[in-house]
């Protein structure tokens, strides 16, 4: 595992595919690009659960310029990750999951800034035998009501855990809950490929 995490022998090119050009205010940005590159490798070499973080979502104030720098580093970085997963041919045995912990208000506060709204949110799922391709439910045009096939969080982490081989509806004893369940819902069959 540790060479996977040796980013030293990774050629300039290929960093270069992950990362946005250079200009992100907040220093932290620049981390995620190699990040991705690590965890691509840690994949390759078998680890079976990765997670890169990429904080500073929480926009209350002046979103234009922060979810900006934000998206600036992620996209090329997704983009790359998924598409090197893929020519490597790991991308049918490897869930990547992309998501915050809720959704923002699709209006802008006094500050210029979207505070939290977990009423609708996205989350992108790729691989792992996700459905490719497929947009499932839908808010109306501005983003306020969900308007067809809604997935509730439970039902998002149902699906979650029955790619990754695990039975959401599987009994686990806990010592503070007793006897529970993996999810309290059902995959949703739309994602599932």
């Amino acid at each position: 595992m540790e060479r996977a995490l040796d980013l030293r022998g990774v050629k300039a090119e290929e960093l270069a595919r992950y990362a946005a050009p250079p200009r992100p205010k907040n220093p932290n940005l620049a981390q995620f690009a190699p990040a991705c590159v690590a965890a691509r490798r840690l994949v390759a070499a078998g680890v079976p659960f990765v997670e890169v973080v990429l904080g500073g979502w929480d926009t209350h104030g002046y979103v234009a310029e922060s979810v900006g720098e934000l998206l600036r580093a992620v996209d090329p970085a997704m983009s790359a990750l998924v598409e090197d997963l893929e020519r490597e041919r790991l991308l049918d045995s490897t869930l990547v999951v992309w998501m915050g912990e809720f959704g923002r208000t699709p209006w802008l506060n006094a500050a210029k800034g979207r505070d939290h709204y977990p009423k609708a949110f996205t989350a992108v799922l790729a691989g792992g035998g996700a459905a490719r391709g497929r947009v499932v439910g839908a808010t109306d045009a501005e983003g306020v009501e969900i308007a067809r096939d809604p997935v509730t969080v439970p039902e998002l982490f149902a699906t979650i855990v029955h790619l990754v081989g695990v039975d959401p509806a599987a009994r686990y004893a806990s010592r503070e809950q007793g006897v529970t369940r993996v999810a309290e819902a059902r995959a949703v069959q739309a994602i599932l490929g």
